[in-house]
């Protein structure tokens, strides 16, 4: 017995050429808003830091969207099997994992307070998360 089509395969397919020029044209925009999003995190308003660290983070989540999107545009991959494969994941969560671990050597937590444990807090759990989608896509092939 035949399954039912999926709605991504009954819907049209936009030309390779436009999805190359979207990808392209998505790049640059999403670059910038990384990096204005970094900015917003990386030196917080004074009158609400945790405002701004928050918005931040949900900003700079929207840009690695935008920036995988793009790349999926312009590479002609699906979205079934990821940019990554586990070892580059594993080697992201390492990293994710360094950063709260460099700023005990720094002095970041003295300078920073509260701010910086929360930032340390969300490093443990993206590195967590990595890992777990490492470990999901290793066993999926």
């Amino acid at each position: 017995m035949d399954s039912p089509p999926s709605i991504e395969e009954s819907l049209p397919k936009a030309p390779r050429w436009l999805q190359v020029c979207f990808g392209i044209l998505l790049v640059p925009l999403s670059l910038l808003c990384l990096a204005g999003s970094v900015a917003m995190l990386a030196s917080p308003a004074p009158k609400a830091p945790l405002l701004a660290a928050g918005i931040g983070v949900i900003f700079i989540l929207i840009c690695v969207w935008l920036l995988a999107l793009a790349i999926r545009l312009i590479a002609n991959r699906p979205n079934r099997g990821g940019l990554l494969g586990p070892f580059a994941l594993r080697a992201s969560a390492v990293f994710f994992l360094m950063m709260p671990l460099a700023g005990l050597f720094t002095g970041y937590y003295r300078q920073h307070g509260l701010i910086a444990v929360g930032q340390a807090a969300i490093y443990v759990f993206v590195a967590l998360t990595l890992w777990s989608l490492a470990k999901r896509r290793a066993v999926a092939g």
